[in-house]
């Protein structure tokens, strides 16, 4: 193509990105005069766009500066394009309707399209110079919008298929637009468009570093959004920020170092949690593998709830069975229990034959520490009872297994000296937990909860069992015997509780009372205890228990 004339050819090439899509056009050219010296000489784009505005770009070693700004583009003197996406963006005209325009002397539509402007030839067929530019997810016809004819001005123009190719001529087009309209796309250096992939590489090595598997996805998630949403944005103000090559170093960089962080730092926490796990409760040995420094089972003074088990005629299930059937006996006895207790959160304090202790609050707090326990024994009640059926009805005399609740302050820590892992608690509250689960012997009960415990529970039902003064103690410990909604209201415990009223009170009608809801309820066994202690002359609901 020529621009003014012979002497002024100049250069058409278009630029080719590295996936063979067009995006930008150089503004000048390197080419080698008669006297062997190397000049840059305007590519056409360039060129039309100074004859337009009679104005020569200023080049610098730095970049190029035209109509008193600097362009982008920089060294590279490359125009990266920005399309005008509206139809119609460049009038386009048929040379053939021209040519009938021109010879019927309508001299005033020439006039009126194209007085001042920069005009430019080029084909636009099917075949012959199409190019694969960045605005061809566009695909909409090449005359989609054009002017109407000359020869029809009721006709609509003459439209080719949409395709995904763009005539070359478009671009020279978009890239004189981009210069005299000062719109041209920033995009940043290759330098600064690494250096923008390396905060998201950062981000995501550290959030997979710091983070679970879980929250880390979530915050790749998140951080991908705002990316995606800042180089949008960005993209409104005509500067192009790289979208795809940040966000995959970022996700390269995440996988990197979970593959890093399963490899080396977790193979310890995989190690203890596997070494602990068989030994010691799941809520204690991610304490043990999060705090190797051992500040969390320091020895400290809080409140914690306790459970305490024993199944009764243990001594006489030992010596009168067979070792080889007592072993799984006790086996599956054990990890059915300690089951229960883990499934509520419960830290296993220790196994002694077939008893329990079970912490809860310690060694990471639970604000409903006392929830949880009475919870865990009414499972651990109803789950021993079902078990001790089963191998009743096997011939096997299995005794019931009684259970103490109790709750207050205690020493927690770990005990065990310089060589031996010991966490356990020590105070009046866990020795108070032990006493409670004796009295259910004398009291014919299954579990007993002290009023510490109930009273810091949100909706404890039970019924109460009387003042215990617990062996080696002064004063009498409130103890309840825990009970659902339907046995609260059932005659029984509606009878049980009115005659307990009357005891309570140091009522004399407390006695018959008791004899009433004996006879009417002879299997209940807290009737049948308090009813013979007043047959015996004692009264009130203050329990001396002589024995543990």
């Amino acid at each position: 193509m020529m621009a003014g004339g012979a002497a002024n050819i100049r250069n058409l090439d278009i630029s080719l990105d590295d996936d063979g899509i067009s995006r930008s056009v150089p503004l000048f050219q390197k080419m080698k005069a008669k006297s062997g010296k190397v000049e840059e000489v305007t590519g056409m784009a360039m060129e039309l766009a100074a004859r337009a505005m009679g104005q020569r770009p200023d080049l610098s070693p730095d970049g190029v500066a035209f109509l008193g700004s600097a362009l982008p583009g920089g060294k590279e003197r490359e125009l990266t394009l920005n399309f005008d996406a509206r139809a119609g963006a460049i009038p386009t005209y048929s040379l053939a309707d021209l040519y009938h325009c021109a010879k019927a002397g309508n001299a005033g539509y020439f006039k009126q399209a194209f007085a001042g402007k920069v005009v430019l030839f080029g084909l636009v067929l099917d075949i012959e110079d199409r190019k694969l530019s960045s605005n061809r997810l566009i695909n909409r016809p090449d005359l989609e919008g054009a002017p109407r004819p000359c020869r029809n001005p009721q006709a609509e123009p003459a439209k080719f298929a949409a395709r995904s190719t763009v005539p070359g001529v478009y671009l020279h087009a978009t890239a004189v637009n981009n210069l005299i309209n000062g719109d041209a796309l920033e995009l940043p250096g290759r330098l600064a468009r690494n250096a923008l992939t390396i905060p998201l590489a950062v981000l995501g090595a550290l959030l997979t570093l710091l983070l679970t598997p879980l929250r880390a996805s979530l915050g790749l998630g998140v951080a991908a959004g705002l990316w995606s949403l800042a180089t949008i944005w960005l993209f409104r103000d005509a500067v192009v920020l790289p979208l795809i090559a940040p966000l995959a170093v970022m996700a390269l960089s995440s996988v990197a170092t979970l593959g890093y962080r399963f490899i080396v730092i977790d193979k310890d926490k995989r190690f203890l949690r596997d070494a602990f796990s068989s030994y010691v409760s799941p809520n204690l040995v991610e304490v043990i593998v999060n705090d190797p420094e051992g500040s969390a089972v320091a020895a400290r003074r809080q409140e914690c709830s306790f459970i305490f088990t024993d199944l009764a005629g243990f001594t006489s299930l030992v010596e009168g069975t067979d070792p080889k059937l007592l072993h799984p006996i006790l086996n599956d006895y054990i990890d059915g229990m300690v089951a229960i207790a883990f499934k509520h959160s419960g830290t296993l304090d220790k196994v002694v034959g077939d008893a329990l202790t079970i912490i809860f609050s310690a060694p990471i707090e639970q604000p409903n520490h006392a929830q949880r326990a009475v919870d865990c024994a009414l499972e651990l009640d109803a789950w021993a009872r079902a078990y001790a059926i089963g191998l009743n009805e096997k011939g096997i005399a299995l005794g019931k297994t009684r259970v103490g609740v109790n709750t207050g302050p205690v020493v927690v820590g770990n005990f065990g000296g310089s060589n031996l892992f010991d966490y356990t608690a020590h105070g009046d509250a866990i020795n108070t937990a032990a006493r409670l689960e004796s009295v259910n012997k004398h009291l014919g009960t299954n579990v007993c909860i002290s009023g510490a415990t109930a009273e810091k529970c949100q909706n404890f039902v039970g019924r109460p069992m009387g003042k215990l003064v617990l062996k080696g103690k002064s004063e009498g410990t409130e103890a309840f015997e825990p009970l659902t909604e339907t046995e609260m209201d059932s005659p029984r415990v509606q009878a049980y509780l009115a005659a307990y009223h009357l005891m309570a009170a140091n009522d004399p009608r407390a006695a018959e009372a008791f004899a009433s809801a004996a006879a009417n309820f002879p299997g209940d066994p807290l009737v049948a205890f308090h009813h013979e202690r007043l047959k015996k002359g004692e009264n009130g609901d203050t329990v001396v228990m002589a024995e543990k």
